[in-house]
């Protein structure tokens, strides 16, 4: 028997909402924020390229493609590549029915 959407969304339990501005959220968007910005040195200082800008590694792609310099081309595809991918698995690993900030 197919479940349809009504039934699905009497299904749903509410959900406290999360208060965007609470010490605990603050917190872990800093930590997060720390994190990229460590990711983003370490990469630079490895590849020469920032990690965490999506659209300026595109651009320069685009660039990179249109020179005829494929190696470098290459390089920002993976950077974007890899970063899709660590998103995906992140994606995967939080639950999504949720958001709880009990630390």
């Amino acid at each position: 028997r197919r479940i349809s959407m009504a039934e699905k969304i009497g299904q749903c339990q509410p959900v406290q909402a999360v208060n965007p501005v609470s010490n605990k959220v603050i917190a872990a968007g800093s930590a997060l924020a720390f994190n990229a910005g460590i990711a983003n040195t370490v990469a630079f200082h490895a590849l020469s390229a920032l990690v965490s800008h999506v659209s300026g590694n595109w651009s320069r792609f685009g660039m990179f493609v249109e020179d005829g310099m494929v190696s470098d081309a290459i390089k920002c595809l993976f950077l974007v590549f890899f970063f899709v991918l660590g998103c995906f698995i992140c994606g995967c690993i939080v639950p999504k029915s949720k958001v709880l900030f009990d630390f």
